[in-house]
């Protein structure tokens, strides 16, 4: 089957971000890409699977001591 490559800009528009957010995040490896020909592109299959897919845990807070009375 034959899937038709998306570049940043489309994703951006799908997903609502900036094309710039897009290559942001593809060069941090937090969104799934590969490069055609120097090309960043994206497989609309999966992007749909990172969307569903569980965010990773979020950093833990910071534990900030109570001031000492």
């Amino acid at each position: 089957m034959h899937e038709t490559l998306l570049t940043a800009e489309e994703v951006g528009t799908r997903l609502g971000l900036s094309p710039r957010t897009i290559y942001k995040w593809a060069g941090q490896k937090r969104i799934p890409a590969l490069k055609v020909g120097g090309a960043l592109r994206f497989r609309p299959s999966e992007l749909d699977a990172w969307l569903g897919a569980p965010a990773p845990p979020a950093w833990p807070s910071p534990v900030i001591p109570s001031p000492v009375e």
